[in-house]
């Protein structure tokens, strides 16, 4: 296939675009080119903005299939449907659960981006949440190709460029005051090389519509902790109420938030268990955090 890559330059962007040159597909990146192109030796590399890439698409090119993994926010969208239009058979997005509401068991309909009425704007204009919600709104309501927004969960991974969980290790190996609100609460997590392999088997799938990734295992915040605690070797210090010294993350949410995984299961996309790497990437973080 002609895959056309829309970001595909960091974190499990990257990933994608090695599992499809895995599956021997002809990639092309689209970057504005402040990140180094993954496997240049391999791939192709069109150098443009994502806010207006129309022209930077010869007239002529046809893809099969084309992944958008920086649709954050309408005018994205917007600019993505005006490009690629008569210039391929499906879009893929990478969306989020956080076009969710809070909530265990999440799916697919219970955000419907055909009835969202959806807001042009930038994505300065939105919070991360809304941008995806409106994102998705626009391509559903507007694309003549099919579309699949995978909503993913947080997504864990050596080069996650936002440091979450390592961030959360370091505060726990500093013995620096966590902020938890919800221990129990849990939440669907994913590797990033499983999400990668994910988004690149949705090529072969007939379909429309979002569509869940995420493993059917949960983990708890609690037992996230205890986990980085065994490796650590330090037991962290919660509290319940913030203070000016708390540390905060993304991940200690005030209920559950879970993806219900049934659509993918029936479809033969099964997501590797937590089980499968979650300590042994404990341990990598750990271990870099104490070469340093």
């Amino acid at each position: 296939m002609k895959i056309l890559v829309i970001g595909g330059t960091r974190f499990f962007g990257k990933n994608l675009v090695s599992a499809l040159l895995e599956q021997k597909h002809d990639v092309t990146i689209l970057s504005r080119g402040n990140n180094d192109i993954p496997y240049p030796q391999k791939t192709s590399h069109i150098k443009a903005d994502r806010n207006d890439f129309t022209d930077a698409l010869n007239t002529e090119s046809h893809w099969d299939v084309v992944y958008d993994q920086i649709c954050y926010c309408t005018n994205d969208a917007i600019a993505t449907l005006e490009a690629i239009k008569n210039k391929t058979k499906k879009l893929i997005i990478a969306s989020s659960e956080a076009v969710y509401p809070d909530g265990a068991n999440m799916k697919e309909t219970n955000f419907d981006p055909y009835k969202f009425q959806y807001e042009s704007g930038l994505r300065s204009q939105f919070t991360y949440a809304a941008g995806k919600q409106n994102a998705e709104a626009f391509l559903y309501q507007n694309a003549k190709i099919p579309v699949i927004a995978a909503r993913i969960p947080f997504v864990f991974g050596e080069t996650d460029y936002t440091n979450r969980l390592r961030s959360l290790i370091d505060a726990v190996k500093n013995k620096t005051p966590l902020y938890v609100p919800c221990p129990q609460a849990s939440l669907s997590i994913i590797h990033e090389t499983d999400i990668a392999n994910a988004l690149a088997a949705l090529k072969e799938i007939d379909y429309n519509g979002p569509f869940n990734v995420a493993p059917c295992a949960l983990i708890t915040v609690q037992s996230l902790l205890e986990r980085i605690e065994a490796v650590v070797e330090r037991a962290p210090i919660i509290e319940n109420n913030i203070s000016p010294n708390s540390f905060s993350s993304d991940f200690f949410v005030p209920s559950s938030r879970s993806l219900n995984p049934e659509l993918a299961a029936s479809y033969g996309l099964q997501v590797p268990d937590i089980e499968d790497w979650l300590m042994p990437l404990i341990k990598t973080i750990h271990n870099q955090f104490t070469s340093h």
